[in-house]
């Protein structure tokens, strides 16, 4: 009994002290990070990484990439980066990227606050989503489902970016392939936000144009998304501009606004 109970206290003694090791590592490793972030974040290592990510099954390549770091403080870092030949794929997703730039200033405070986004800059983008097949019962659902039944997302930023500053989101689709059942179903998109001279997001315009599709000879969806609260509470109003030419000739054009029912849920 007493050398099983002093294997234990060994075993245990040894157990303790290499989680004490460990943490004394992760904490060295935590200060390396916050304190040189570009020993760490470099395209060499972000080019290593790549493999571990493919483990997940995501699929990442990038024929270019300029990364800058701005060290403001121990716990205030600015980061930039700038891909060129960027594609991603994590079935059923495939996207590609010939130019994407991406800026955040990120700040440690009692967890992980992101002061500013921006500039975001993509262009020409691709992308491709395969459309897995619905179960039969899934298709009798939604085609007993009422039309003009419609539930009003919730809208509004959660916390970390409450306090964040949006600078210049300019998001362009040249190209977005739909590929199920039905066939190849393509769009282009473009995407570009407001803020006030605060930089508070004030709202989003999205352009959605269709190029092809089985039903439609072309088509454009245009959304005006804004916020009187600056997306901090469920304060919102969507307007819509619809103009479409079926198959045969039929235009419909119309338009129409959507407003949450309750609009003073806040993150």
């Amino acid at each position: 009994m007493r050398k099983a109970l002093k294997f234990f206290l060994k075993t245990l003694k040894v157990l303790t002290l290499s989680v004490a090791i460990i943490l004394f590592l992760l904490i060295i490793a935590l200060g390396v990070f916050l304190k040189w972030p570009e020993f760490i974040l470099n395209e060499k290592n972000l080019k290593r990484a790549a493999p571990f990510a493919a483990e997940l099954g995501i699929l990442i390549h990038w024929d270019k990439l300029d990364f800058e770091l701005d060290s403001i403080s121990f716990f205030n870092k600015r980061f930039s980066f700038e891909f060129e030949g960027l594609c991603i794929y994590q079935d059923p997703i495939q996207a590609c990227f010939p130019q994407l730039n991406f800026a955040t200033h990120v700040h440690w405070d009692k967890g992980i606050q992101i002061n500013e986004v921006g500039p975001v800059y993509i262009k020409d983008a691709r992308l491709f989503y395969y459309m897995k097949q619905e179960k039969e019962e899934k298709k009798s659902n939604r085609a007993n489902k009422n039309p003009f039944e419609f539930n009003s997302p919730q809208i509004f930023l959660p916390d970390f970016l409450q306090k964040t500053k949006f600078k210049d989101l300019s998001i362009h689709f040249k190209k977005i392939y739909l590929i199920g059942e039905e066939g190849i179903q393509k769009f282009s998109l473009d995407l570009q936000e407001k803020h006030n001279d605060k930089f508070q997001l004030q709202s989003i315009q999205v352009n959605l144009d269709a190029l092809q599709t089985p039903w439609l000879e072309k088509g454009k969806l245009n959304l005006d998304l804004t916020s009187p609260s600056y997306f901090l509470t469920n304060q919102w109003n969507l307007k819509m501009d619809i103009d479409l030419i079926r198959k045969g000739g039929q235009q419909i054009i119309a338009q129409g606004q959507v407003r949450p029912k309750e609009q003073n849920v806040m993150s």
